[in-house]
């Protein structure tokens, strides 16, 4: 009997222990995964787009389905409001602002691209590329793909909340401040973590968790003094924009002065 008690003991600590690595060893690849599984026909009828070659999808994605990093693909989802501030005090919470609707996020390591796809019941398949974006290494990072992957955003989030509801994950884009946000909640509390590119943006951190009432506060106590459609690739944009009009009012400088010397000229010469 006592050999019976100290198997079943020494069973129940190893069968406790497996559910413990389990619990732990979930990875951000599996919440992909469970992701692109439920949504499995959406995922077959935009890799059928694919095998049609619209044109779009050979500039960014190249000829080659085989290149394309389908098992990264994503959703982001529209906001019902742009008024993040507003909605959350008015509902009291930052889900009831997240809208059903969505667009994929298609990227290509190979041809370090990526596009978002949209839905279209006018075309086959019913998918067509509504915009398509190169990766923007200088940035850092554009689309919070770029960098990390989405498998690495769970991953990230994995090791501070071990076990989050699974359910509750949205990609979601706040047009307002150019941020993307990815939504979680963990025991009922909701939580956001942002990723820009904006040099503009100073009020917050790329990639630091933050309860929704902090960001919420954040947000609101910096409204309008940052930008988040101020980046790197703008500034760069901007400093060859005044270069540029340097070059031009110079030009035109050059033209002006050599008119009047012309004009000049020609006036002594009445004179003589």
């Amino acid at each position: 009997m006592k050999r019976f008690l100290i198997i079943t003991v020494c069973i129940l600590l190893v069968a406790a222990s497996a559910i413990g690595v389990f619990a732990e060893g979930i990875t951000g690849t599996a919440f992909t995964n469970l992701k692109l599984e439920e949504y499995a026909d959406e995922v077959e009828q935009i890799k059928s787009s694919l095998q049609q070659e619209q044109e779009e999808w050979k500039t960014y994605l190249g000829n080659n389905p085989d290149k394309v990093d389908y098992d990264r693909m994503y959703q982001v989802y529209y906001l019902e409001k742009k008024d993040i501030n507003g909605q959350y005090k008015k509902q009291g919470s930052f889900a009831s602002n997240i809208s059903d609707k969505y667009y994929w996020v298609v990227p290509c390591y190979d041809k370090q691209c990526e596009v978002q796809v949209v839905r279209n019941s006018n075309v086959d398949n019913g998918w067509y590329i509504r915009q398509g974006t190169k990766f923007m290494k200088d940035i850092g990072r554009s689309y919070p793909d770029v960098v990390f992957g989405i498998s690495a955003i769970y991953e990230n989030i994995l090791k501070y909340y071990p076990e989050p509801d699974i359910d509750s994950f949205r990609m979601v884009y706040d047009e307002v401040n150019n941020i993307h946000l990815m939504y979680f909640t963990d025991n009922g509390s909701e939580y956001v973590v942002p990723y820009f590119s904006s040099k503009g943006i100073t009020w917050i951190s790329n990639e630091k968790i933050y309860p929704v009432a902090d960001y919420v506060k954040l947000m609101s106590e910096n409204e309008g003094k940052d930008t988040g459609y101020t980046n790197i690739g703008d500034e760069k944009q901007g400093a060859e924009m005044i270069y540029y009009n340097y070059v031009i009012i110079g030009t035109l400088a050059v033209i002006c002065v050599a008119a009047v010397a012309v004009f000049v000229a020609k006036a002594k010469k009445k004179k003589s």
